[in-house]
């Protein structure tokens, strides 16, 4: 795994409440709605 990559993963989180895959810059998650925790 390149420097990026591990970036990349870094940034990655998913929906404590369905578990999608969310943007770290995201405040509700794009499948369920559920609030992020920032």
């Amino acid at each position: 795994m390149s420097m990026g990559d591990a970036k990349t993963v870094s940034k990655t989180r998913f929906c404590s409440q369905c578990g999608a895959k969310v943007a770290a810059t995201d405040r509700f998650c794009s499948s369920c709605g559920h609030q992020l925790q920032q």
